[in-house]
C-alpha cells in the first residue's frame, strides 16, 4: 500500500492573509495621491466657471459700460451659483455640487468671482478660496496662485 499525498487546491489561509495585506498596504499608499488628483481635477472645473463668469462680466461691461452688480444681470437664475460635477454652473444647492461661485464687491467699476469647495471637495484644505477680479487677477488661499489655478 502507498501512500499518496492528498492534492492540494486552491490556497492555504496563509498565503490568502499574505495577500490581503499586501492589497492593504498598496491601497494605504496609493489612495491618498487618487484623492489629491480627484481634488485637484474638480478645482479645475472652479477655474473653469470663474473664467466663464470674467469673460461674462467683460462682455456686459462692453455693451452696458459697467459692470454687472448681479449674476442674475448676467442671465443666470440666481444671485448664487454652484459648479457641479459635469463642471455646469447651476443654482441651489444640492449633492453633486464642488463649489459656491459668488459675485463680491461688485460695483460699476469692479467686481470680484469668489470660489469656495462644497460638500467633498471641502477636503482641498490647499485651495480653500479660489477668486477672480475684472483685472484677470488671481487669487487663492491659503495656497499659491501657481498652485491652485
Amino acid at each position: 500500500m502507498t501512500w499518496t499525498r492528498p492534492r492540494r487546491d486552491g490556497f492555504s489561509l496563509i498565503e490568502l492573509l499574505l495577500v490581503l495585506v499586501l492589497l492593504g498596504v498598496l491601497l494605504l499608499v496609493a489612495l491618498p495621491a487618487y484623492q489629491q488628483q480627484l481634488l485637484q481635477g474638480r478645482r479645475i472645473l472652479a477655474v473653469a466657471a470663474l473664467q466663464q463668469l470674467h469673460l461674462r462680466q467683460t462682455q456686459y461691461f462692453v455693451h452696458h459700460r459697467r459692470y454687472a452688480p448681479s449674476l442674475s444681470e448676467l442671465g443666470f437664475a440666481a444671485d448664487e451659483l454652484a459648479v457641479d460635477t459635469g463642471g455646469e454652473l447651476v443654482a441651489g444647492a444640492g449633492p453633486s455640487r464642488l463649489y459656491r461661485i459668488r459675485l463680491a464687491d461688485a460695483s460699476e467699476q469692479a467686481y470680484q468671482l469668489l470660489a469656495t469647495p462644497l460638500g467633498a471637495q471641502a477636503r482641498d484644505r490647499e485651495c480653500r478660496l479660489l477668486g477672480l477680479d475684472q483685472s484677470g487677477r488671481r487669487e487663492a488661499m491659503p495656497g499659491s496662485v501657481q498652485r491652485c489655478w
